[in-house]
């Protein structure tokens, strides 16, 4: 059986820009982030990794998501284990069946805010285990003072706000004229299932118990201009949209802020 495992560490040094900050505070600006490269490939998966090693991330959060996501895939496809016996049974009932490799691969993106000395990952992963089209997944951190902060120590969400900043994501969205689906849109928010006084959920409409409107704001990343908040494949657009981001600038969040 041929393996190969390769875990290489490299250097990647973030742009540099002036600002202002607490002086208890570490400045994101002069902060440099190792990536951490990853790949764990045999005759039925080929995984792959990269990720960064952030110094303000004391906690390692980014790295034990990372290799908990990883490790979980290696031990649920490994070689004699249900999954790949299931599919090479299947390969015998069907030896004209195309051969088919597992496939993980993660990657991410960096987002800095430093007005308000933050930095943000948001961590993207595809995953095929056959048919015609994979699967995505997304995660986020947000770091600012060493730790991993909420959306709830930046805009207040009390009162009926989430519902207000939901219906303030989806007006921003459909300001796109090629916005394809209003209907998938309100209905992946929630907001279709409100009563007329916009705050009250129909609970007959939705045949729901309720909705968590704080929900929609699960991935979100800090920017200069304001934040971003990304959504999963299919929930607000159709397949082709990907993973929707919606961004509202810092003066449309303002009622929000605290």
């Amino acid at each position: 059986m041929y393996k190969q495992i390769f875990f290489i560490s490299t250097s990647c040094l973030i742009a540099l820009f002036a600002c202002q900050t607490n002086s208890n505070s570490p400045d994101i600006s002069k902060n440099t982030h190792s990536i951490e490269k990853l790949v764990d490939s045999n005759e039925f998966y080929l995984i792959s990794a990269h990720y960064p090693n952030e110094p303000i991330d004391k906690g390692q959060l980014i790295q034990k998501y990372v290799l908990h996501e990883i490790n979980q895939r290696k031990s649920d496809w490994k070689i004699g284990g249900e999954i790949y016996l299931s599919e090479l049974n299947l390969t015998k009932e069907f030896p004209e069946r195309a051969h088919i490799q597992y496939e993980y691969h993660l990657r991410f993106d960096t987002f800095q805010s430093n007005k308000y000395n933050t930095k943000s990952y948001l961590i993207s992963a595809y995953e095929y285990t056959g048919g015609a089209h994979g699967t995505n997944y997304i995660q986020t951190f947000n770091f600012k003072n060493s730790s991993n902060i909420s959306l709830e120590e930046m805009l207040q969400l009390k009162d009926s706000n989430d519902i207000e900043l939901t219906k303030l994501i989806a007006q921003e969205a459909l300001r796109d004229s090629n916005w394809t689906s209003r209907d998938m849109l309100l209905e992946g928010l929630g907001l279709a299932y409100l009563k007329a006084d916009g705050r009250t959920i129909d609970l007959q409409k939705c045949q729901c118990d309720g909705f968590n409107f704080t929900a929609n704001f699960n991935h979100f990343v800090i920017d200069e201009l304001g934040i971003v908040f990304i959504f999963d494949k299919y929930q607000i657009a159709p397949g082709v949209a990907g993973n929707p981001r919606i961004h509202l600038t810092w003066k449309q969040l303002k009622h929000f802020l605290l």
